[in-house]
């Protein structure tokens, strides 16, 4: 029968309840809980009946510390399974990392893991200045789809270019490829004023520039009948004078 107490029940053994245990007035573990199931069904939900805008439901991970610092890691949620070693594995980790603990100056960093060849690896970092992915330089490639391209970005880790519109290194560090007559790179500039623009600019940043060096090169390259690639026509630049008072140059 129904049992009502309303004062502190204190138990000191296990309390084991064989049907679902409602709380009307919530609940706090003061130790490590865990919630098994046999099946596939939701170990855990959450719900909230709020019919306003506010969030809802929330789940707080909260480092209550007494002496925040530096790069306090502030929680991680583990995706743990096992191998066919019968071994528990992490394959891969979120979490959240108080860079800086300044009062009015706090930064965050948050980050993705994977298990990467039986090694747990960094794959994104979101810092207070900055988005890094492969921030461990593996041999990855980044990879992003659009509608009618599977490598309309692509970044080749291992041998470090990258390409829009293909995943075919050309010779340069930055491939383009279309596939009609359409403009590989178009380059546009809205300034309504007499300056020039749109502007490529072919910097050689070099500081022992000398005369006759050459500083710049288009090269007009296709293939032959026998597909070998040729170089048809090129436009060089060159400096003619180097001096820091009668610069010159020419094409």
């Amino acid at each position: 029968g129904a049992v009502n107490m309303a004062t502190t029940a204190l138990v000191t053994g296990v309390l084991t309840t064989t049907a679902a245990t409602v709380f009307n007035g919530g609940f706090a573990s003061n130790a490590v809980s865990t919630i098994n199931t046999t099946g596939n069904e939701n170990n855990l939900s959450l719900v909230s009946t709020s019919a306003n805008n506010g969030s809802g439901p929330n789940l707080r991970l909260y480092r209550n510390s007494s002496s925040p610092a530096d790069n306090d890691v502030l929680g991680v949620l583990f995706y743990t399974g096992r191998n066919d070693n019968s071994q528990d594995v992490t394959y891969a980790e979120t979490g959240a990392q108080a860079i800086d603990v300044s009062d009015g100056s706090e930064n965050t960093n948050f980050f993705i893991n994977t298990m990467t060849a039986g090694t747990n690896r960094n794959r994104i970092n979101v810092r207070p200045t900055e988005v890094v992915l492969n921030d461990e330089s593996l041999d990855v490639d980044f990879r992003v789809e659009s509608n009618g391209n599977v490598n309309m970005i692509f970044v080749d880790g291992g041998s470090d270019h990258v390409c829009i519109g293909t995943s075919t290194d050309f010779g340069g560090i930055l491939n383009v490829k279309t596939t009609d007559n359409t403009a590989n790179i178009a380059l546009g500039c809205t300034d309504a004023d007499a300056n020039r623009g749109p502007i490529l600019n072919l910097a050689r940043d070099n500081n022992s520039a000398a005369n006759n060096d050459l500083i710049g090169c288009i090269i007009f390259n296709a293939g032959d009948d026998s597909d070998n690639q040729t170089e048809y026509a090129t436009i060089t630049g060159f400096i003619d004078s180097a001096s820091n008072t009668a610069e010159a140059g020419g094409l």
